[in-house]
């Protein structure tokens, strides 16, 4: 557990950032006037690579 608990740690601070960031420009669009399901699906699309390659980024893999 010593080991897994500082990556999970650090993957949860990450997420919860990424969440903040995705809800600022959540609100960004709907002032702005766009229609609130598409904008919805393109932002949580955005959300999720944007985390997945955080993720990626860290991970201890040998990049060659």
């Amino acid at each position: 557990m010593p080991i897994v608990m500082p990556a999970a740690m650090r993957i949860g601070k990450q997420i919860l950032g990424n969440m903040a960031k995705t809800a600022i420009e959540v609100a960004g669009d709907v002032i702005g006037g766009r229609n609130i399901t598409e904008m919805l699906k393109d932002r949580r699309l955005a959300s999720v690579k944007r985390t997945d390659a955080k993720i990626v980024d860290q991970s201890p893999v040998d990049k060659q």
